[in-house]
């Protein structure tokens, strides 16, 4: 089979997603990470008697929050983008290898 621009563009458009959603799951790990530090840090403010401080945290974490609900949308919209042609390429795949006589 021959390889045309067009399926070229194509995987390098899939592959860029692939990477994206990559880089979305590690920021999502990350702002999972800086919550729970956030939190942490809030209470050993209110145990040291730094209320005015805690809050203060308490807000940065709710900020991160939010951010963590949109990278988690984002997963989602990427994984709906990629899904059906990741899909298509394996058929495609276990297609080829029982039928084609250059694929084995």
């Amino acid at each position: 089979p021959t390889v045309t621009k067009e399926s070229n563009k194509t995987g390098k458009a899939i592959l860029d997603l692939k990477v994206q959603k990559r880089n979305l799951e590690i920021r999502f790990q990350n702002l999972c990470e800086l919550i729970e530090k956030e939190r942490t840090v809030a209470k050993e403010l209110v145990v040291v008697g730094k209320r005015d401080r805690a809050l203060l945290a308490l807000k940065r974490a709710k900020l991160q929050d939010s951010s963590k609900e949109n990278c988690e949308r984002w997963i989602h919209e990427v994984d709906e983008m990629v899904g059906p042609w990741i899909d298509g390429l394996t058929m495609a795949s276990k297609f080829c290898s029982k039928t084609c006589l250059y694929c084995s």
